[in-house]
């Protein structure tokens, strides 16, 4: 058996000593003030420890609050086999396609996702639209009103301006654009709280091809229908 080393380094807050203990302990985060900023129940790491562990490491991190940035990392034990090469078989990615291309806008605070998103829905042939945070999703449809999407993806948990607040806001001028919400939070009064808030469902991140596939020509059907 030989053993791996990972890491993740990051650009954030840093976190001091007292407060890295706690970090990969379940439903705990290194301030309070972090949940309600930026999300999150405080599980994700606890749950990559627990799998190291499994796999015959550990996980930890290196941070301090002299400067911005952590380094998350873990470690596993792999054993080398000699046996042959079992390949998987090929699965197609364009199973199924969208039947009537459909605008959507994306609104992430996460550039990453965004540009996925993007490439997604460009291989799909659909149009889309890129924002990063709610208050410029607002001023944006306000600003283009014709240019309303046919769909939005909306990411739940924003700094400033979250994503319940945001659609909301939306529908307050726009109160027929279907929002869906987006979130890797699998709490149960999060998904009550989105569709209280005018969202028409939850899904879990990261979006699945042909989930949005599905979406896609869900809402291309009702906008013709409507027609």
């Amino acid at each position: 058996r030989r053993g791996r080393r990972g890491a993740v380094v990051d650009t954030g807050i840093g976190a001091p000593p007292h407060q890295q203990r706690n970090l990969f302990k379940p439903f705990r985060q290194a301030d309070a003030s972090i949940s309600r900023r930026y999300g999150g129940t405080g599980l994700g790491l606890s749950i990559v420890k627990s799998l190291a562990v499994l796999m015959g490491g550990t996980a930890g991190v290196l941070s301090n609050t002299d400067g911005p940035g952590s380094s998350f990392w873990f470690t596993f034990a792999i054993q080398i086999c000699s046996g042959s090469v079992i390949e998987a078989p090929q699965v197609s990615p364009h199973t199924m396609k969208v039947v009537r291309p459909i605008t959507v806008l994306v609104v992430d605070d996460t550039r990453l996702n965004l540009k996925l998103m993007e490439c997604i829905l460009r291989d799909l042939g659909c149009a889309s639209v890129t924002l990063s945070s709610g208050q410029a999703t607002i001023e944006w449809l306000k600003e283009f009103p014709n240019q309303a999407p046919d769909l939005i993806l909306m990411d739940i948990w924003m700094p400033d301006m979250d994503g319940f607040d945001t659609t909301k806001s939306i529908h307050s001028f726009l109160p027929n654009i279907p929002v869906i919400g987006l979130t890797a939070d699998v709490l149960e009064c999060t998904r009550d709280k989105a569709i209280q808030s005018g969202m028409v469902q939850v899904l879990n991140k990261p979006l699945d091809r042909q989930e949005l596939i599905k979406i896609c020509n869900y809402y291309s059907k009702s906008r013709f229908t409507d027609l």
